[in-house]
């Protein structure tokens, strides 16, 4: 993901990769700075699932996270990986396999956009 979007996020990206400096092994070389599959953003697109939620919302100090942040569009998500340098998220398995991920079926209130 970091390096689609603009041509200023892709040099940014890739700057970051060539900037040698306190790395002489080039396995220690990273193009960000977090790591893809950290646990927020895994609960982030999960949210929708138990036991996720429970975790998420542990996550966010025992309450919901703000209604704006909530995972709500693919294509939000996408266009927002695409423009935005501190968001390099994945995709995960789940998308292919597991509708819960699109429907709020435990009719959690996670409050209004």
């Amino acid at each position: 993901m970091q390096l689609l979007g603009t041509a200023e996020r892709q040099a940014e990206f890739k700057a970051k990769f060539e900037d040698v400096d306190g790395f002489d092994d080039f396995d220690a070389r990273f193009h960000c700075g977090s790591h893809y599959s950290n646990p927020g953003i895994t609960l982030h697109y999960l949210a929708r699932t138990s036991p996720f939620i429970d975790a998420l919302v542990e996550l966010q100090g025992m309450n919901h996270d703000n209604p704006d942040r909530i995972f709500h569009s693919l294509q939000d998500s996408y266009l927002n990986a695409l423009s935005d340098h501190s968001d390099v998220r994945e995709i995960l398995p789940e998308f292919f396999y597991q509708p819960e991920l699109y429907l709020n079926l435990n009719k959690i209130n996670f409050g209004k956009r």
